[in-house]
C-alpha cells in the first residue's frame, strides 16, 4: 500500500469528513420526511412541479462541478420548515456527494481508496442507524409500489414523479472487485435479464462513460410500479455510499448494453 504524505492524509480526512457530514445531514432530513409519509409524498409532487425533471444521478458538464457545489452549499445552509424544504435539502445533499465523488476520481488511486475507507469507517462507528419509513393505513398514491429484489430492508428516499429516485442499499468498494475479471454481456444474457429481472439482484457490472471513465455499479433491487408493471432498477456505484439510484427500464438496459459483468463466484 502506498504511504500518503501528511498533506495527502489531511486532504483525505477533510474530503472524507465532508462526504460523511453531507450524507449524515441528508439522513437527518430524511428522518423528518419519514415521520409523515403522506406529507413526504405531497412534497415529492411539489418538488416534481417546481424542479426541472432530470434523470436522478445526471451530472453537469465537468466545468460546472465547482459552481454547482457552491450553489448546493448555499441551499443546504437554509433553514428547513416544510416537507418540501427538507426534501430539497436532502436531494441537494445527495447531488453534492455525487459531485464531490466525481471530483475525487481526479486524485491518485491511493487517495481515492483512502477517502472511501475513511467514510466507510465512519459508518461502521455510527451508533444510530436510520429507522425505516412506515407506510400509513391510508397512503398517498406515490407510496403504493410493489418492491422486489434482495434489499428487504431498503427504505424509499425522495420519490419524484412515478417512482422513488433513490433507495438505500448496501455500500461497496471498488477495492472489493479490483482483482476480479470481467466478461462481455452477450445478447442472450441481456435477453435473459429482461425476461427474468430478479436474476440481476446483487450482480456487479463495469460501465465505461466518456465523462466519468470506468465505474463499477451493483444492482440493488427493482420496483414494479403501477398497473402497467413498469420496472425501475436501482444501482449502487462503487465508493459512493449507500444511495441506489433508480433508472427506468429502457435507460437501465441501455447502460447494461455498454457494460461488462464482473465475474464473481456467485455470478458464474
Amino acid at each position: 500500500m502506498v504511504e500518503l504524505t501528511a498533506a495527502e492524509r489531511a486532504q483525505v480526512d477533510n474530503l472524507g469528513q465532508k462526504l460523511f457530514d453531507w450524507e449524515t445531514l441528508a439522513e437527518e432530513h430524511d428522518a423528518v420526511l419519514r415521520a409523515d409519509p403522506n406529507a413526504y409524498a405531497q412534497a415529492c409532487q411539489q418538488y416534481a412541479l417546481l424542479v426541472p425533471p432530470i434523470q436522478v444521478g445526471t451530472m453537469p458538464p465537468r466545468d460546472k462541478y465547482e459552481e454547482d457545489i457552491l450553489l448546493g452549499e448555499q441551499i443546504i445552509e437554509q433553514e428547513c420548515v416544510t416537507s418540501y424544504e427538507h426534501l430539497r435539502a436532502a436531494t441537494t445533499l445527495r447531488q453534492l456527494c455525487r459531485l464531490q465523488r466525481a471530483l475525487n476520481t481526479e486524485f491518485s488511486r491511493p487517495i481515492q481508496l483512502a477517502i472511501a475507507e475513511y467514510v466507510n469507517a465512519k459508518y461502521v462507528n455510527q451508533q444510530h442507524p436510520p429507522s425505516p419509513l412506515v407506510i400509513p393505513q391510508n397512503p398517498h398514491p406515490l407510496l403504493n409500489a410493489e418492491s422486489f429484489g434482495s434489499g428487504s430492508n431498503v427504505r424509499t428516499e425522495s420519490p419524484v414523479d412515478d417512482w422513488p429516485p433513490v433507495l438505500f442499499g448496501k455500500a461497496f468498494s471498488s477495492s472489493d472487485i479490483q482483482d476480479l475479471p470481467t466478461t462481455e454481456i452477450l445478447p442472450t444474457e441481456l435477453a435473459h435479464y429482461k425476461s427474468h429481472p430478479e436474476t440481476l439482484s446483487d450482480l456487479t457490472f463495469m460501465s465505461s462513460d466518456r465523462d466519468m471513465g470506468e465505474e463499477a455499479f451493483r444492482v440493488s433491487c427493482f420496483l414494479t410500479i403501477g398497473k402497467d408493471a413498469q420496472k425501475v432498477f436501482y444501482v449502487i456505484f462503487a465508493d459512493e455510499g449507500r444511495d441506489a439510484f433508480g433508472h427506468a427500464s429502457d435507460h437501465f438496459f441501455d447502460l447494461l448494453e455498454s457494460s461488462k459483468r464482473v465475474v464473481t463466484e456467485s455470478s458464474n
